[in-house]
Order: structure tokens, then C-alpha cells, then sequence
């Protein structure tokens, strides 16, 4: 059996090692809150059901419950998922050529120097292209002096638009997984929320508050800073993951239906499943 057939079927050795252990899906799913449907879906190997971020966070409590090594599970999830950290390598910048490389340098002995070799048409020759070298020199001073004074008063004029631009432009905060477990605790609420399509999500906020928005399992979140000047509407099929900077302010509508929940300034999860018409809130409360 090879290393890909292996990662494949880790989820069939959990269950296995849950079995073994006399341990029920309605037991990991009181104590963790996680629906029993996607833990079986975690052991069936349909990893399908929400957002990679939670099928993450899903699978370690499930590990944990049953003392499994969650390290190793996600790696194999992740194997299971095709989900590869690209490693950007960098490549020197400059090129020695061979023209580049150092050559030596003829040295004179000025002991065996004979000024007799030269006549006076050699030292002519010699002074007339001392005069177009110093000639050279003289004009190339002035026209750099003449275009730093220029690019100076363009450098002057693009700081200060680029310093007022950049002073008027708050950029979002990302909130990372890591920051979140290290600094806060899960309090999560699931309800049902039965809607038609088409579906449709739009934010409104009185402050500035930093979200991020991952729509239908697209790999790119979307970040952006919401306040009151700037409403964020989106549609979405499938589901949709959203994180908050903190709720105090905001309104939260799925389909026109105003999302009731308590504001505060800590961070909040929001994801909704269409197929599961599931609403989950996840509340992190401070360490």
C-alpha cells in the first residue's frame, strides 16, 4: 500500500480506534457541540461539508476526544485535500558574467618607462582626449544634478499624495486561527435557518471593523474593512464563512433576515450550509 493510499484512509482508522474504545458519536458530539452528521461525514472521509478552517478545527476535537494524534490526522487531511504550502524559492538577483569577472591588471615599470617611445604627436593625441574625457565629465555632473533636482520635486509632491492616501486608508486586519486558540474560548451556537434560493449576504456596520468572507470554498478570502460608508453585499450557492473583528455595531442579513445575536467587541465566526440549512455562530470569549 503507498504513502497516498495510506493518508487516504486515516479517517477509516479513527473510526476503528473510536470503536475500540466504546465510544459513541453522540457522545464526542455532546461534549464537543459539533453535529453527529459531520462527524460521520469526518469518518466516512467527506470532508466536504463546511469551510477547510472547520473541517480543520472539527477533526482535531474529534482526535482529542478519542486521544488520537490530531497532528498527524491533519496532516493526512490535508494530503487527503491536495492542500500544499507553496514555498516561494528566491533566486539571486545579479548574473556574474564572464565579462564581469576580474582580469588582471598590466602592471608599468616605471624603472624601464622610456619617454623617448613617445613623440609629440602621441602626447596630442593624449591631450585631446584628456579635454573630450573632462569635457564628458563636466556635461554628464550638470545633467545629473539638473534631474535630481527634478525627480526631488516630483519625490516631494508624490509623498505627500501617497502620505494623505495612505493616512485616509485603513487596511484590514486578518485574525489567524493560532491568534484565536491562543488567546480566546469557543462558545458555539447552531440553529436552523430555512431559506430558498437565491442566496444573498450583506453586511452593514456603524464602525470600522475588520472581516474576512469566504464564499462557496473559494481559496481566496475576501478582506476588507466594513463601516458605514461602505455596505458589503454578496451571493452565495453553497455557504459562506465569515469573520469579525468584533459585532458591536453591526447588522448581519441572510436573505433580508436580520441575524439575531449578542454584539460585543470580541471576534465572532458566522457560517451558514445551505444543504444543511444550518446557521453556526461561534462567540470567542477571552482566556
Amino acid at each position: 500500500m503507498n504513502k497516498t493510499k495510506e493518508s487516504s484512509l486515516f479517517f477509516e482508522e479513527l473510526k476503528k480506534q473510536r470503536i475500540s474504545q466504546d465510544i459513541e458519536l453522540i457522545e464526542i458530539s455532546n461534549r464537543t457541540k459539533i453535529n453527529v452528521e459531520y462527524l460521520e461525514s469526518i469518518e466516512k472521509g467527506n470532508f466536504d461539508f463546511l469551510p477547510y478552517i472547520y473541517v480543520r478545527l472539527f477533526l482535531k476535537a474529534y482526535c482529542l476526544e478519542i486521544g488520537s494524534n490530531f497532528s498527524d490526522s491533519l496532516k493526512n487531511l490535508d494530503k487527503t485535500m491536495n492542500i500544499k504550502i507553496k514555498v516561494k524559492k528566491e533566486t539571486p538577483k545579479t548574473n556574474i558574467s564572464e565579462n564581469s569577472k576580474s582580469r588582471s591588471v598590466k602592471k608599468i615599470d616605471f624603472n624601464t618607462f622610456d619617454l623617448s617611445n613617445f613623440n609629440k604627436k602621441n602626447f596630442s593625441n593624449i591631450s585631446i582626449l584628456l579635454i573630450i574625457v573632462f569635457f564628458g565629465i563636466w556635461i554628464a555632473r550638470n545633467i545629473s544634478k539638473n534631474n535630481i533636482n527634478d525627480n526631488y520635486s516630483t519625490e516631494i509632491i508624490d509623498t505627500d499624495e501617497n502620505t494623505q492616501v495612505e493616512s485616509n486608508k485603513i487596511k484590514p486586519n486578518r485574525i489567524t486561527d493560532s491568534y484565536l486558540i491562543s488567546n480566546f474560548l469557543e462558545r458555539k451556537n447552531i440553529s436552523i435557518l430555512d431559506l430558498a434560493s437565491p442566496f444573498e449576504l450583506s453586511l452593514n456596520s456603524l464602525n470600522d471593523i475588520s472581516i474576512e468572507l469566504s464564499i462557496d470554498y473559494t481559496d481566496n478570502p475576501f478582506l476588507d474593512i466594513l463601516n458605514n460608508s461602505n455596505e458589503i453585499t454578496k451571493t452565495f450557492e453553497k455557504n459562506f464563512f465569515l469573520r469579525l473583528e468584533k459585532t458591536k455595531g453591526i447588522e448581519i442579513k441572510i436573505n433580508n433576515n436580520v441575524i439575531d445575536f449578542v454584539k460585543s467587541n470580541n471576534p465572532k465566526d458566522l457560517i451558514y450550509n445551505t444543504s444543511s440549512k444550518e446557521l453556526i455562530i461561534v462567540t470567542y470569549l477571552r482566556r
